[in-house]
């Protein structure tokens, strides 16, 4: 009997709304760090991905240059690249320049006369 007591007893501080609200509040502390951990996780991966991305772009950049450094190592890069920078030519040999409509100058194009304000009205009335 002294038992069943003892049971009845720890069974009724077990199942009181004072222990339940406690497993309420801790339930809750552990659900918002368990939120906390995984939005971490999120940015980590959105990170992880990010810096992987940006690893590629620089190994391809990497590669690139190196080729460019390999060819400076020979005649011909590096007459490429002198011909590039500084516009220079070999004797004997002759430049072609192709001037397009991008390069008109403001000289070239027409420019109407200005109208006065009077002249503006008169034309509303022709």
């Amino acid at each position: 009997m002294l038992e069943s007591y003892h049971k009845k007893k720890i069974n009724r501080w077990l199942y009181s709304k004072w222990t339940m609200a406690l497993l309420v509040v801790l339930i809750a502390f552990v659900a918002e760090a368990t939120w906390d951990v995984y939005q971490k996780e999120n940015i980590s991966a959105a990170n992880l991905l990010r810096i992987e991305k940006e690893r590629d772009r620089l190994t391809e950049r990497k590669e690139e240059l190196e080729k460019e450094v390999a060819s400076l190592h020979t005649e011909r890069g590096i007459e490429k690249e002198i011909r590039a920078k500084f516009g220079v030519v070999k004797a004997g040999e002759h430049v072609v320049v192709i001037v397009g409509d991008e390069h008109t100058t403001e000289s070239n194009k027409k420019e109407e006369p200005k109208k006065s304000f009077w002249d503006t009205i008169v034309a509303l009335f022709k």
